[in-house]
């Protein structure tokens, strides 16, 4: 109450900053302040209405639709510094057009953007929980324009990773054109993330032979997406319409960081000898376990498996990380008992 009463003990800056792969990360550090941010949280989640669907559900989804036998097209596109683009002015712009928003709330909310100007930040402070709930308000408009595009298909966006799929009846570029042109004020799109992926040929049956190779793929939110012809059977589909096989898979920029931290987790303790430490660090990347939410007041499942809980059968992400692991041991073992790496 102190804190919000006090404006964050103005005139002294509430927010703290640090480093994370690349990226300036704030937070609160004072439990009162948090406890304030918290509460603004809340009070706007009331007037914004976020992106209803999870990780889980966009990716069930999205399997599904790209299983079908009709043509489509897949836009997988990303916005560059989502919360460092946005324009301030626009956010404040928008927070005063809540009417039933509190004046207090919109002034403490104000305070908290413009200490994170005075630090050197732009748009919105990457980190807090409240800035995703900003974010979002500025992105309804674009959201809801994107949905009822005539072609779209299916629409979905994760904060700032966006998939689209459409009807193949647009032109890809004047598409993407539209795309940058209906984002929000300082935003744009990153052309060194974005796939674009063409669906439009008739669904054609192959030989088992032929079946293990994928027609299309790309990732998103950490899957990897391998889209094939079905294999030719004797007995036709009843409807006459035949759907596309999809595997779902982890993504190849999260198996090569898995891989990375296995050959880490080795080298530091060829250094240090410690084994509990490599123990517990294999346990983390390759099994399942659950911590403690202080904040719902319950353990929260987590590892490998609940991260992606959607693979198929056919993925082979896992077994090729289990035979990596394997050859490390080895690997290791022999080198040990010929000679210690150096650090």
């Amino acid at each position: 109450m102190a804190s919000a009463l006090s404006n964050f003990n103005s005139p002294n800056l509430p927010l703290s900053v640090f480093q994370l792969f690349k990226k300036n990360v704030y937070q609160l550090p004072k439990i009162e302040d948090e406890l304030v941010a918290r509460k603004l949280t809340q009070n706007l989640k009331r007037f914004v209405i976020p992106p209803k669907e999870g990780r889980t559900q966009i990716v069930s989804n999205l399997a599904l639709l790209l299983s079908e036998g009709v043509p489509y097209r897949v836009y997988r596109l990303d916005v560059r510094s989502f919360y460092e683009s946005f324009d301030r002015s626009e956010v404040v712009g928008a927070l005063n057009q809540l009417q039933r928003l509190s004046p207090q709330s919109k002034n403490l909310i104000e305070i908290l953007l413009k200490s994170h100007a005075e630090m050197g930040g732009t748009g919105v402070p990457r980190g807090l929980s409240l800035s995703a709930i900003l974010s979002d308000l500025l992105m309804h408009d674009f959201d809801l324009l994107i949905q009822s595009y005539e072609d779209t298909f299916y629409y979905s966006r994760y904060v700032d990773d966006i998939v689209i799929v459409t009807s193949t009846r647009e032109t890809p570029d004047r598409f993407i054109a539209d795309v940058k042109k209906a984002l929000p004020t300082g935003l744009g799109l990153n052309p060194n993330k974005r796939q674009i992926v063409d669906a439009k040929d008739k669904v054609a049956p192959v030989k088992p032979l032929n079946s293990s190779s994928a027609k299309h793929n790309f990732d998103y939110l950490g899957y990897s997406f391998l889209i094939c012809d079905p294999v030719k059977q004797n007995n036709k589909p009843k409807n006459g319409e035949y759907h596309r096989d999809v595997t779902v898979d982890i993504g190849l920029s999260k198996v090569k960081k898995l891989k990375t931290r296995i050959v880490r987790s080795f080298l530091d303790f060829s250094c240090n000898g410690d084994w509990s430490l490599l123990q517990d660090r294999i346990a983390f990347l390759t099994q399942n376990f659950s911590v403690h939410n202080p904040k719902a007041g319950e353990k929260k499942l987590a590892g490998i498996f609940h991260s992606y809980p959607l693979l198929t059968n056919e993925a082979i992400a896992l077994q090729e990380l289990d035979r990596f692991l394997r050859n490390a041991v080895a690997l290791r073992t022999a080198d040990q008992s010929q000679r210690a790496l150096p650090c």
